[in-house]
């Protein structure tokens, strides 16, 4: 079987957000712990690693996902889909076959994302808005929900997604939907393949899987098994018939 997982706030939980139960770090940054992953889920990840594929797919850009180290440590994901799923990681090295694709891909869409840049640049202060060249395009505010109904409708070959406090502006063509259908293309053409995220990020990768699990208030249609969070992977693998 094969797991595309979303991390933040799926399998993983910033300190910002208080878990119950045993955690350890998940991830550092300027030498405090960043985010934490509970023992429980932690464990019953390693046991479904044993003889199951489990592939994380984040909108994590390389240096975000680098700090991952001791989430990394414990799981060794043979592969990692980053940056939305452009850039692939075997052994936690770039693919770059997967990467030279991916900027072929995202090449018609240079203008578009400069032009988001460019108009974030009017609105947000420029400290806050990164350029994660050639993928996308996403800003830190607190004005978040209020961009993204502006900007929703306005690009139809870009994905405007938004979180309590940041925008991202994705093509379309690298939707994590878009990559995890490439990926078991070449990967895992035969494999049973479900999904878990946490939010509109995750959507099309839910909808490309077999089947997924998604908080009770996410508005997506499918094949979809409700769960409350903070998600029990325990939970998640024991609906998918896999003895923990």
């Amino acid at each position: 079987m094969v797991l595309f997982s979303d991390l933040d706030r799926t399998l993983i939980h910033s300190h910002r957000h208080e878990i119950t139960g045993e955690k350890i770090p998940a991830e550092y940054y300027n030498n405090r712990v960043q985010s934490y992953i509970s023992v429980s889920n932690l464990n019953a990840a390693e046991k479904y690693c044993r003889d199951n594929l489990f592939i994380p797919v984040t909108t994590r850009h390389m240096a975000q996902y680098e700090r991952l180290s001791p989430l990394y440590e414990k799981l060794k994901f043979p592969y990692a889909l980053i940056c939305n799923g452009a850039v692939l990681l075997k052994d936690n090295i770039i693919d770059r076959e997967w990467l030279d694709c991916s900027v072929k891909i995202l090449n018609p869409y240079s203008e578009i994302l400069n032009d988001i840049y460019k108009y974030f640049s009017k609105i947000i202060e420029k400290e806050h808005i990164h350029f994660i060249k050639p993928f996308f395009v996403y800003a830190k505010t607190e004005n978040a929900f209020d961009i993204y109904e502006n900007l929703k409708n306005k690009y139809t070959e870009i994905d405007v997604l938004c979180n309590e406090y940041k925008i991202y502006c994705i093509p379309k063509a690298v939707s994590k939907g878009e990559c995890v259908k490439r990926f078991k293309k070449i990967y895992c053409p035969d494999m049973q393949d479900f999904a878990i995220g946490d939010s509109m990020f995750d959507y099309s990768m839910m909808r490309e899987c077999s089947s997924a699990f998604a908080p009770p208030d996410c508005d997506i249609d499918g094949n979809i098994k409700r769960l409350g969070v903070p998600f029990d992977f325990c939970e998640v693998f024991g609906n998918m018939g896999v003895i923990i």
